[in-house]
């Protein structure tokens, strides 16, 4: 009757729900991306499960969906080094593109079915060959029908349906060597699938057929080993990093530790609810962190991952654990009780030394009692009655492994609090081309800088507060710690509001995980580069435009003052002119103001000729009509003669002579009578107005009329 504690036999299962799940409960395939989430395919949908949120899709949509012609097998999901994620099953194909989450059309005609290794690298069979890295090999290499393929760098191996593994090289295509699992008259028992996982010191397989059978293929020796051999359909298989096999079959699953060689086959699964599962296991897979997932045919996904759990196990007298009534029990102070009959056994308090207790001495008044086979503690500790004692499985406190193989993942984006949805159009502007996960750098416009960033930490195989942190460098001035509480939950969003423009690097930790995400706030048009450059530009013209006008009326005031030097310097020498004719009187008092210029050398007949022309132009200076053909008819000569003869003596034309003739008199009326108008003196030296007038004596005398006695005063 003496209970003790040892190790139990036995995983202990999560049951895993996925939101927004559409595909059901017929699982029928898993499989992990590269950033750590996983695909669970269905008969009736795909989800990528990021261990909060799935994303759903349709399995196998006809306007996706290409024929396989030569694949008679179940779900199989391949992921090659372009994203691509394929979905075989019966006869067809489906492509997901993982860089935009969704599907896209397979467009090789030629293809009868297709193969992907662990190292990404594509094997297309078409009806009469084989193709890979270049090389097209006739499908005859092969002792019967191709069923699966397994790689590295430099080998390519196959496996068809007799039984036999043949390695090719890489480089050329060339057969290095083949193997057969076993003999040819076996091959009936296994021709009809396939399934490789590649092991430490080689590949692990299972084939059915008539019956079902696990091999081992050794690289280094190369040969096979049979290792299980069963009379039903094993279903999948995975290779634990504690080195055992799992496979599963139509009821329940077979583990195998492949260092002794001990084989256990478990039929009934167990969860941390507490229940007993019965059912078809259609897949196992094992992911990066050690964690096992199945998928079943009618009771959804369960997880195990063995750091989880705590095990152990009380063994009992099987009379006890026969007993009908026994039933399990616990007390408000947490003691956790097996009665049967009038005895009970503390299953866990180790104080009570395997000793039985009276039932009469616990407070039954005080108890919570549990079904007759498993029970589940208020502090989530599993109970299981078995054949031979209670299996005990206790959540651990703590548990945080910072060698986690997976980074946070972004998973969503909000602007505004409206979610971004991939490939959408926002005001001209895409703001995911690809998915989220698949994005690593994000621009925004001025307008659009208050964002929420979706992170998923990926960790499925705790529930225990986990510690992040987070910094915007350019932005945040210290690194923010961030402590998820314990749950199902293991998701966390990071708000900014009010972003200026710029470029900026989001760093999200977790262990010595990091994530890395760009994000450029482009600015408004007005403080673009190219703004700016108008900006300089503009000012430049502006500079220049003012440099234009301070020269320009710098220039003019030179000008102005220059002009008034000149006109000085010409009544200054006019007055000196009119001084030294007022002392010679050579000719008459009106010969004073005659112009400056020197007259050529004349003998007595042309001086007598201008005499005459200066006394007709001066007897008829009040007459405003006297013109140069007067003047010619009064010198008896034409008027080109008379042309001819100033030009050659004064250098003047007769009209310019007669108005200096005019100007002088004008000049000296308006020394003499200062009382006289502009328009009195104008009408007495014969100009048709006061502002013919002005004008001609600004030219000659570079003053106004009004302007000239008076300099005349000053320089006098």
């Amino acid at each position: 009757m003496t209970p003790s504690h040892t190790g139990a036999n036995g995983l202990i299962f999560d049951n895993v729900v996925i939101p927004h799940e559409e595909s059901g409960n017929y699982v029928r395939a898993i499989n992990q991306l590269p950033d750590g989430r996983m695909v669970f395919v269905s008969v009736t949908g795909v989800d990528i499960y990021d261990g909060t949120h799935s994303k759903s899709l349709p399995a196998f949509p006809a306007e996706y969906t290409a024929p396989l012609k030569s694949y008679n097998g179940f779900h199989h999901m391949y992921l090659d080094n372009d994203s691509l994620l394929w979905i075989k099953d019966w006869g067809k194909v489906s492509c997901i593109d993982l860089r935009y989450e969704n599907y896209r059309p397979v467009t090789d005609t030629n293809m009868t079915d297709i193969y992907i290794d662990e190292t990404g690298r594509r094997i297309i069979q078409s009806t009469d060959s084989l193709i890979f890295n270049g090389n097209s090999l006739p499908r005859s290499v092969l002792n019967g029908t191709l069923q699966d393929v397994a790689g590295d760098s430099s080998t390519l191996y196959m496996f068809d349906d007799s039984g036999r593994i043949t390695a090719f090289s890489v480089a050329d295509g060339a057969i290095l060597y083949h193997a057969d699992a076993y003999p040819p008259e076996q091959k009936k028992d296994y021709s009809s699938t396939s399934l490789i996982c590649s092991g430490k010191d080689g590949f692990y397989q299972i084939r059915n057929g008539k019956k079902g059978g696990f091999f081992h293929f050794s690289k280094k020796e190369r040969s096979w080993t049979k290792i299980l051999e069963t009379p039903y359909t094993l279903n999948t298989l995975a290779i634990g990093d504690d080195n055992k096999a799992y496979i599963s079959c139509q009821r329940g699953m077979w583990i195998i530790d492949l260092d002794s060689g001990e084989k256990k086959y478990d039929e009934i699964l167990r969860t941390s609810h507490g229940d007993l599962i019965a059912t078809e296991i259609s897949t196992v897979y094992e992911d990066m962190d050690g964690g096992i997932w199945l998928g079943t045919f009618n009771r959804g996904i369960l997880y195990y991952h063995p750091s989880k759990y705590d095990s152990g196990k009380i063994y009992l007298n099987p009379l006890n654990l026969n007993d009908t009534s026994g039933y399990f029990a616990e007390n408000r102070d947490g003691s956790v009780y097996y009665c049967c009959g009038n005895d009970a056994y503390a299953l866990n308090d180790k104080s009570s030394d395997g000793k039985p207790i009276k039932l009469s001495e616990i407070n039954i008044g005080h108890t919570v009692s549990g079904s007759a086979n498993t029970f589940v503690s208020h502090n989530g500790n599993v109970y299981f009655k078995t054949d031979y004692g209670i299996d005990i499985f206790s959540p651990r406190k703590s548990y945080q492994d910072e060698s986690l193989a997976h980074k946070p993942l972004l998973t969503a984006l909000y602007i505004h609090g409206e979610r971004i949805e991939q490939g959408k159009d926002y005001n001209g502007h895409v703001i995911l081309p690809f998915s989220e996960s698949k994005t690593e750098r994000i621009e925004l416009t001025h307008n659009q800088n208050f964002i929420g960033l979706e992170y998923s930490t990926l960790n499925y195989m705790s529930r225990d507060s986990l510690s992040l942190s987070y910094r915007l460098s350019g932005l945040d001035p210290y690194t923010v710690k961030l402590n998820l509480p314990p749950g199902e939950n293991r998701s966390f969003k990071i708000p900014y509001t009010n972003i200026p423009p710029g470029e900026y690097l989001l760093t999200v930790e977790s262990g010595t995980n990091i994530a890395k995400l760009e994000i450029v706030i482009r600015p408004p048009w007005w403080r673009t580069v190219w703004a700016y450059a108008l900006y300089t530009v503009f000012s430049i013209v502006l500079l220049l435009v003012a440099a234009y006008i301070y020269n320009n009326v710098s220039r003019k005031k030179m000008l102005r003052k220059h002009r008034e030097d000149m006109l000085l310097a010409r009544i200054r020498s006019l007055i000196d002119q009119c001084n030294a004719y007022e002392n010679e009187r050579v000719i008459s008092e009106c010969n004073a103001t005659k112009p400056t210029q020197t007259p050529k050398a004349m003998d007595d007949s042309d001086s007598q000729f201008i005499s005459k022309a200066m006394e007709l132009v001066e007897n008829n200076i009040n007459t405003a009509g006297y013109s140069v053909e007067q003047l010619s008819r009064d010198l008896c000569m034409d008027r080109t003669g008379l042309y001819r003869k100033l030009m050659l003596l004064l250098d003047q034309s007769p009209s310019l002579f007669i108005r200096n003739i005019r100007l002088r008199h004008a000049a000296k009326l308006l020394l003499e009578n200062r009382g006289l108008s502009i328009a009195e003196v104008a009408e007495l030296t014969g100009f048709s107005s006061g502002s013919y007038l002005s004008k001609c004596f600004q030219e000659i005398y570079g003053c106004k009329p009004s302007e000239y006695a008076a300099k005349s005063q000053e320089s006098t």
